[in-house]
């Protein structure tokens, strides 16, 4: 019987990487992802060393919260985006505010930023969004 799971070529998954200060809420989307799903899914706690890890895993998708200690998402972001290598990968926002909320340099910085999402995000919700992506690749 065949999987009702999303799935990717096997030889090559298709990678999240997740960078959300919470590791909590990290888990638990990692694990009900993984569950799900068969994509590979990379978590980073550390708004710090999202770059380098975004640059090790080249993931196919990053969803990255708005909002944390140290290095908020927009900072991030602009690491990303200055990066060639990183450059391409599409990011999703989570966040717990309004995306109209943020300045203007995140929307400026932002053509890696394909969209945001509210929290609290539901599974589903973050499924759909990875299969948009996954089907534009």
């Amino acid at each position: 019987m065949p999987s009702s799971k999303p799935s990717v070529n096997q030889d090559n998954p298709f990678k999240i990487l997740l960078v959300d200060d919470d590791s909590s809420f990290t888990y638990m989307l990692k694990v009900g992802l993984e569950l799900q799903t068969d994509y590979q899914v990379i978590v980073e706690n550390d708004p710090e060393s999202a770059l380098q890890t975004a640059l090790r895993e080249r993931p196919n998708l990053i969803f990255l919260d708005a909002i944390m200690p140290k290095k908020d998402g927009s900072e991030v972001l602009k690491q990303l985006s200055e990066n060639p290598d990183t450059n391409p990968i599409p990011v999703v926002f989570l966040t717990a505010i309004s995306y109209e909320n943020h300045s203007p340099s995140t929307r400026t910085n932002g053509k890696l930023l394909r969209e945001s999402i509210r929290k609290p995000v539901s599974l589903q919700t973050l499924k759909e969004v990875i299969v948009r992506h996954l089907d534009s690749q």
